[in-house]
C-alpha cells in the first residue's frame, strides 16, 4: 500500500465525520437551550462536534501545502470560492425567506448575500473564513517551503499565540475569578472576555484567523506523517481525545452556571480553544492510523467525502423542511435519536447534491 492511498483513505473518512458533525451540530443544538435538561453525558457528547470545522481547515493544509501551488490557478479558485459563497448566500435566504409582500426587501436580500443572515444562512461563514485563508496561502507555501524551517515555525508560533493563546488566557482568567468566588461577569448574554493584546493594539492577526494555525499544522501533520504517527500509539491518542473533551465540557459546565438559564456553546466556541485543537489533531491522528477501509463502504465514504461542499449548502434546506415533522415526535429529546436523525439528513443532502450535480446549469453551483 502507497503513501498516497493511505492518506485518500482516511482523509475522506475524516471528510465524513467532519461534515456529519456539522450536521449533528446544526440539528441538536436547540437541546441546549436550557440548563434544565442538560445532562454532563448529553453536553459531553455534543462538545465533539467542535471538531467538525477544524477538521476541514486542518485537512484543506494537509492537502495544500504539501504540492505544488499554481500561483494564477489559485488565485481564481480564491475568487470562485469568494462568488459561490455570495451565490449560496443569496439563493438559501431568497428560498427560506422569499420576497415580496410577504417575504424579504431587495435591501434585505443584499445584505444577506454579502453579509450572511444570522438565522439563515449564517452557516456559511466557515466558507467565507476559508477564502480568508485562501487569499494567504502563496505567501504561506513560500514559508512553508523555505529551507529554514524556523520561518513556518514563527508564523504559526504568532498564529497560535494571537489566537489559541489569547482564548486559552482568557479561560485561565475566567477559572481563576469562579474558583476563587469572585464570579463571572455577562456582556450582551455572554461570559465578558478579555483580550490583552487586542487592547493593547498589538494583535497583527483579525477575524477568525485560528483557521489558519489549523491549516499550517495540517500542511506539517501532512509533510511529516511518518514521524507523527510513530510519536504516540492509537490509545494515547484516544486517551489525549477523551482527556481533551472532558476538559471542554467541564469548562463549558462551569461558564453556564453564569449564563442564566443558557448554555455556553463548546462546539462553536471550541473551534479556537486548545481543547479543541487537541481533539480535532488526535481524531485526525486516530483515523490515519485506524482507517483503511476499502469496498462497497470505502466507495460510499469517499463519495460523501468528495461531496461535503454540497453537503454543506443543502442541508440546511433538509433541516428546514424536516425538523417540524422530527422536532413533535418524542423521541426527539433524545440524544440517540438526533445522532440517527444527522445520518438521515447527512445521506438526504448527499443523494440531493448527486442529482443536481447531473443537472447541466445547476451543476455549476457546485463546483469551484
Amino acid at each position: 500500500m502507497n503513501q498516497a492511498a493511505t492518506r485518500l483513505h482516511f482523509l475522506d473518512a475524516a471528510k465524513v465525520l467532519a461534515i456529519y458533525l456539522v450536521v449533528f451540530y446544526h440539528a441538536s443544538k436547540h437541546l441546549l437551550l436550557g440548563t434544565s435538561e442538560l445532562t454532563f453525558i448529553r453536553y459531553f457528547l455534543y462538545g465533539i462536534a467542535t471538531i467538525s470545522v477544524p477538521l476541514f481547515f486542518t485537512i484543506n493544509g494537509y492537502l495544500i501545502l504539501n504540492r505544488p501551488i499554481n500561483f494564477k490557478k489559485h488565485i481564481l479558485k480564491t475568487l470562485r470560492l469568494y462568488f459561490f459563497t455570495m451565490v449560496w448566500a443569496f439563493i438559501t435566504f431568497l428560498l427560506i425567506r422569499g420576497y415580496g409582500a410577504n417575504g424579504a426587501s431587495v435591501g434585505e436580500i443584499i445584505h444577506a448575500t454579502l453579509f450572511l443572515d444570522f438565522n439563515v444562512s449564517n452557516h456559511l461563514w466557515f466558507l467565507f473564513s476559508l477564502t480568508s485563508i485562501y487569499l494567504l496561502v502563496p505567501v504561506v507555501k513560500v514559508a512553508f517551503d523555505s529551507d529554514d524551517k524556523r520561518v513556518i515555525l514563527w508564523l504559526l508560533f504568532l498564529l497560535f499565540i494571537f489566537s489559541f493563546g489569547n482564548i486559552f488566557a482568557n479561560w485561565c482568567l475566567q477559572v481563576f475569578q469562579h474558583s476563587t468566588g469572585q464570579g463571572l461577569q455577562l456582556e450582551a448574554g455572554r461570559i465578558k472576555g478579555y483580550s490583552l493584546f487586542n487592547a493593547q493594539g498589538i494583535n497583527p492577526f483579525g477575524g477568525l484567523y485560528w483557521g489558519l494555525v489549523y491549516f499550517i499544522v495540517g500542511g506539517l501533520l501532512g509533510r511529516y506523517s511518518q514521524k507523527v504517527q510513530k510519536l504516540i500509539p492509537t490509545w494515547g491518542l484516544c486517551l489525549t481525545f477523551l482527556i481533551a473533551a472532558l476538559g471542554l465540557s467541564g469548562y463549558g459546565t462551569m461558564v453556564s452556571y453564569y449564563l442564566d438559564g443558557l448554555v455556553f456553546d463548546t462546539v462553536f466556541d471550541g473551534f479556537s480553544s486548545i481543547p479543541g485543537m487537541v481533539m480535532t489533531l488526535s481524531m485526525l491522528l486516530i483515523l490515519q492510523n485506524m482507517w483503511d477501509v476499502r469496498g462497497k463502504i470505502g466507495s460510499i465514504v469517499a463519495s460523501i467525502g468528495a461531496n461535503t461542499l454540497g453537503i454543506y449548502v443543502l442541508h440546511m434546506f433538509i433541516l428546514r423542511i424536516l425538523n417540524p415533522f422530527y422536532e413533535s415526535l418524542s423521541i426527539s429529546t433524545f440524544l440517540p435519536a438526533h445522532l440517527g436523525y444527522a445520518v438521515i439528513v447527512l445521506l438526504l443532502s448527499w443523494l440531493l447534491a448527486l442529482g443536481l450535480k447531473r443537472m447541466p446549469i445547476v451543476r455549476h453551483l457546485f463546483r469551484i
